[in-house]
C-alpha cells in the first residue's frame, strides 16, 4: 500500500553496504541493483584548505559483494517496485493511504483511503509493517517511538544531476574545516551530493 503513484523523485539514503545487498541477493534483485551503483569509491580526508591528510580504500570483508556502494535512492526503489510484479501473490495498491489503524484478537483492521477522495474501506490483515516513512501516521497511532545516535545538527543536502564530470568526483570527501565542514559525496548514474551543516552564523547570503 502507497500513498504515491510514482516512486519519490528526490534523492534519500546515498550509500548502502554488503550486507543490505545480501537481503536484495534473497529476492533475486542484487545484482540488477548494482548496476546502478558506484563501488570501490576512495574516500579523502581534508583539511580546510582542500589538503588531503588521510585517505582510505574499503576492503571486502568476504561477504560477495562490496562493502560499500553508493545510490541513488529513486532508482533502487524503481527496481524493487518492478520487482514486485514477479508474485502474482502479491497486490500493490497505490495511491492509497492508511487512515487509521485498530488491532484486535484476530489481526488488524486497516481504514484505507484513496489520495484522490474517491474511495474509502476497510482492510483485515494478520499483520503491518510501517514502513510509512519518518512522519508515519501508523507508528503514531501505534504511539511506537524512535530512538537513534544520529546527532542532531541540522544539515543541508544538496543533490545535483553533473552537466559535465570533474576530475576526482567520484571520490568521497570529507571536510574537516571546523569552521565549515562539509561532505562531498560521488551519486551513480550522472548524479552529485554536498552536505552542510547549518551553522548558528548561516545567513542567506552565506
Amino acid at each position: 500500500m502507497e500513498r504515491d503513484a510514482e516512486v519519490f523523485s528526490r534523492a534519500g539514503a546515498i550509500s548502502t553496504d554488503e550486507e543490505v545487498v545480501r537481503i536484495w541477493q534473497r529476492i533475486g534483485l542484487a545484482e540488477r541493483l548494482k548496476q546502478d551503483m558506484l563501488a570501490g569509491r576512495p574516500l579523502d580526508f581534508v583539511d580546510a584548505r582542500g589538503r588531503t591528510f588521510l585517505s582510505a580504500h574499503p576492503q571486502a570483508r568476504g561477504h560477495g559483494h562490496p562493502p560499500q556502494m553508493f545510490i541513488y535512492q529513486p532508482a533502487l526503489e524503481q527496481v524493487l517496485r518492478d520487482g514486485v510484479d514477479r508474485y502474482p501473490n502479491v497486490e500493490v495498491l497505490l495511491r492509497q493511504e492508511c487512515l487509521r489503524l485498530r488491532r484486535d484478537a484476530d489481526g488488524v483492521e486497516l481504514t484505507v483511503a484513496g489520495t484522490a477522495g474517491d474511495s474509502i474501506r476497510r482492510v483485515r490483515a494478520k499483520y503491518v509493517i510501517a514502513a510509512d516513512g519518518g512522519s508515519s501516521l501508523t507508528r503514531a497511532q501505534l504511539n511506537v517511538g524512535y530512538e537513534d545516535r544520529t546527532y542532531e545538527d541540522r544539515w543541508v543536502v544538496i543533490d545535483t544531476e553533473m552537466l559535465r564530470p570533474w576530475p576526482d568526483h567520484d571520490r568521497l570527501r570529507f571536510r574537516c574545516d571546523p569552521a565549515r565542514p562539509a561532505v562531498d559525496c560521488p551519486t551513480p548514474l550522472g548524479h552529485h551530493r554536498w552536505e552542510f551543516p547549518i551553522l548558528p552564523v548561516t545567513t542567506r547570503s552565506t
